[in-house]
């Protein structure tokens, strides 16, 4: 049924509107030439204004505001745009009944394979579908929302090693160029946001906080005529506000302060991961792109003006390592410099002054940049980076702040080579942004794909057989792997098999005794947790599971595969009596190539590097065959070190 021509009109409007404006993807237009003008002279109306899609493809639009007069409020109508090689082929408007409760004001857009007139169409294979990450969140049990705590994400443990793994490689960058990491804390008072500037500019993003013991006795107070006026109790509170922090600067200027400081001191660089909170408007809430409580990995840099611009410099150079080693080249990468908006503190030529020596180290970074006015924190003017998701949404992500105004708010100085105050410069600086909404870009991106260091799953153990010995094995497997040699040192365990008689591996023994694990939690209980000496495979930690089902192994190994795991480790009888376990690696077009500088050592196992002899050996690839685990447990530490 098609709508007539002013609605139809209307719709494409809307759908042009939602198109260029929410996916971005106007940068390729259709235009009016090209449009089959005698077939949908209506659509070829708007013609210039529509995007040009990929060949074969079908957009399905969904929204209950668009339908015809004499249908349902309960109805929806879904139009169905068929696009081939930059022409519209048929366009098809249906009106179907609405089976949720509310979609609200949103369109939601799907992209489905479509058959098109075109031969060449035909030819053309059609892309797959790009999975929201609320999908994939949903499919791999990475996090969820709940309406008891809106725009709070709920991360489950697959969720939230990823995050934490985000969140090491900023911590290694860390290490490497002199940042401290502090806590700092979760709730001010009313006077330390006037101070900063937040109560004035910054106060409707904010939540407030009022403990339940004195909202309750201003409560009992109003119900009150007579009261003792400023001696009430409930005075003592009546302007005592308090705020959930939206960002750190402000704790961070006061650890400055905290102390005396020396021109020799600077520069003193402060990290923080604590949760920030800002009052986001329901509406806007969406998955882990824009939520209400977020970790930044957020860093203040207080200097001396002469050291301004190597800070940046450095701070520059931190962003495309660690964009490089999550996959983004630098080409990939948006910088726009953020100017004065209307509503800001400080004088014009502070503002000058700090907008010019961005414009420097943007210049001397040899990356390429460009102006966006208006757009700056209240505070001062800001380095951007934006990044383009899978739906080519653009999303800020990194942020490099320089701000002459929170110094002179807080009255921070330190002593000069002459012994003179002086106010230091203060740089905001954050790599990642929001690790929420970096983990979304990396899961539309990826599509529920991990390489082997960022993955929430890395291997799983299938023992075959019912041999109990077999389970012990897989288990003490897993272990080694995941822990290496802690394990050693904590409970005295090796992997060399048991030995056991024909009578001793009956399908009914225990795999372990309770005497035994008795033992071993007896002397976890009285021994202190030592740090295990840094040997190389000890400091590295991996994610192996067990899948000690009684399902065929076929079964188990396609679990894995939807799961995502990227290594399956078979073990029987034959790789326990080994010590081996037999290795299959998520299927890749590729084989992961490992520099290891030599050839094999001929036992299955990792390459030996000698010093001298460079090389290439390609060692994970779908079918890996027998592998030594202590030699699997190196090449896993290879991989996560090289970030592969």
């Amino acid at each position: 049924m098609a709508l007539g021509l002013g609605s139809e009109h209307a719709f494409l409007l809307m759908l042009r509107d939602v198109i260029l404006q929410s996916l971005s993807l106007a940068h390729a237009r259709l235009s009016a030439d090209t449009l089959p003008r005698d077939s949908h002279p209506r659509i070829s109306e708007i013609g210039p204004k529509l995007p040009s899609l990929r060949s074969g493809i079908a957009l399905h639009v969904a929204h209950p505001l668009i339908r015809p007069a004499r249908h349902s409020k309960q109805d929806m109508t879904l139009v169905r745009i068929a696009v081939t090689a930059r022409t519209i082929a048929a366009v098809s408007v249906r009106t179907y009944p609405v089976s949720v409760p509310r979609l609200g004001r949103r369109i939601a857009l799907a992209q489905t394979p479509c058959r098109s007139s075109s031969s060449k169409a035909k030819a053309s294979p059609a892309p797959s579908e790009v999975h929201t990450h609320q999908t994939l969140a949903r499919q791999y049990s990475l996090f969820f929302t709940h309406e008891s705590s809106p725009g709070t994400p709920f991360f489950q443990p697959n969720g939230w090693r990823i995050v934490t793994k985000l969140l090491r490689v900023v911590r290694d960058l860390y290490d490497r160029r002199g940042y401290h990491e502090v806590c700092s804390p979760q709730i001010y008072t009313e006077a330390l946001w006037k101070t900063s500037g937040h109560w004035d500019n910054y106060r409707n993003e904010m939540f407030g906080v009022e403990g339940y013991r004195e909202r309750d006795l201003r409560e009992e107070a109003g119900r009150i005529p007579h009261h003792a006026g400023s001696a009430c109790p409930a005075h003592a509170h009546e302007h005592d506000g308090s705020g959930l922090k939206p960002m750190n600067c402000p704790g961070h200027c006061l650890m400055f302060a905290h102390e005396e400081r020396s021109y020799r001191d600077l520069p003193i660089r402060y990290a923080e991961f604590s949760p920030l909170h800002r009052n986001e408007p329901s509406g806007s809430l969406s998955g882990l792109t824009r939520v209400r409580r977020f970790h930044q990995d957020d860093a203040h840099v207080f200097c001396t003006p002469q050291q301004v611009s190597a800070e940046i410099l450095s701070m520059l150079s931190m962003l495309r390592s660690a964009y490089t080693t999550f996959g983004f080249p630098t080409s990939a990468l948006e910088l726009v410099l953020s100017t004065r908006p209307e509503q800001s503190i400080g004088s014009r030529e502070e503002w000058d002054k700090a907008e010019d020596a961005l414009r420097a180290a943007l210049d001397a970074s040899a990356l390429t940049w460009s102006p966006n006015e208006g757009d700056g924190a209240f505070y001062g003017p800001k380095i951007d980076v934006r990044l383009v998701d899978a739906l080519g949404r653009k999303h800020q992500t990194a942020t490099i702040q320089l701000d002459f105004q929170l110094p002179r708010r807080f009255e921070l100085h330190f002593k000069n080579e002459h012994g003179e105050p002086e106010r230091p410069v203060m740089i905001h600086r954050a790599i990642l942004g929001s690790a929420e909404r970096f983990l979304a870009i990396l899961l539309e991106v990826g599509q529920g794909e991990w390489p082997f260091w960022l993955s929430p799953r890395q291997a799983v153990v299938v023992p075959v057989g019912r041999n109990p010995a077999v389970k012990e094995y897989a288990q003490r497997v897993r272990d080694a792997l995941a822990l290496g040699d802690v394990l050693d040192l904590d409970l005295d365990l090796d992997l060399s098999p048991p030995e056991q008689t024909a009578q001793q591996s009956s399908s009914d023994s225990p795999s372990a005794s309770p005497a035994s694990l008795s033992q071993n939690t007896a002397k976890l209980a009285q021994e202190p947790l030592h740090r295990p000496p840094s040997t190389g495979r000890t400091l590295q930690h991996f994610h192996v599971e067990v899948d000690s089902t009684p399902d065929r192994l076929d079964k188990r190994v396609r679990r894995a595969a939807v799961g995502r795991i990227n290594f399956v480790l078979v073990v029987g009888e034959k790789e326990m009596q080994n010590g081996t376990v037999n290795v299959r690696a998520r299927s890749r077009e590729q084989p992961v190539s490992v520099d290891t500088g030599a050839e094999a050592d001929g036992d299955g196992g990792l390459p030996v590097v000698e010093e001298g002899r460079p090389g290439w050996e390609k060692v994970v690839k779908k079918d890996m065959g027998e592998w030594k685990v202590g030699k699997l447990r190196d090449l896993f530490c290879y991989l996560d070190s090289h970030h592969l």
